[in-house]
């Protein structure tokens, strides 16, 4: 992803992003004030060697609450392998081709649902109310072939979308994860 594009979208919707998990944790868990803790990794084929080293990656970091793999490459059969405990788990497959996917572990202690509101042309996502954080996330995988610039009118419109909803039941936009 092009570097403008993450400068605006860290901006825009007050994030940060990191190359690797221990610059992220050198920043972010030292903070005290910190709200939820989300991580991102687009996997790139989700196989048990890297599924070791995220449960390895995890006893050392017990504070994350919501783990969002992408382009995981499983369909539904497969995900039944790739649980964790004290996690519920939030998944988009591909339907009819390889590759792709997003899937969405969030801590069992959050009250959490998986909504549907608009489809990308350009993306494939699943978004989650965090329901006592007044939080959405909305986690996107972008294939790198698509179209960059339809991918942000699509993301625009989603979170004006949002924004109108926000009197409904969504206080805020907290935060929108995105590979």
């Amino acid at each position: 992803m092009d570097i403008e594009v993450l400068e605006e979208i860290e901006q825009t919707l007050h994030s940060k992003v990191y190359e690797n998990i221990e610059d992220w944790y050198k920043h972010e868990m030292t903070k005290k004030n910190k709200k939820i803790t989300i991580i991102h990794i687009n996997v790139r084929t989700l196989n048990m060697v890297k599924w070791t080293l995220l449960q390895t990656y995890l006893k050392n970091f017990k504070n994350i609450e919501i783990i969002v793999l992408t382009e995981n490459s499983l369909n539904e059969e497969q995900t039944q392998f790739f649980t964790l405990k004290n996690f519920n788990l939030f998944t988009y497959h591909r339907k009819n081709r390889k590759g792709g996917g997003v899937a969405v572990y969030v801590k069992d202690n959050i009250a959490s649902t998986q909504i549907h509101t608009i489809n990308f042309k350009t993306a494939e996502n699943i978004e989650i109310i965090l329901e006592k954080k007044n939080m959405i996330i909305n986690a996107v995988y972008r294939p790198p072939k698509t179209n960059i610039k339809e991918f942000i009118r699509e993301l625009r419109r989603w979170i004006l979308h949002k924004d109108v909803e926000k009197n409904d039941h969504v206080n805020s936009m907290q935060g929108v994860l995105l590979h």
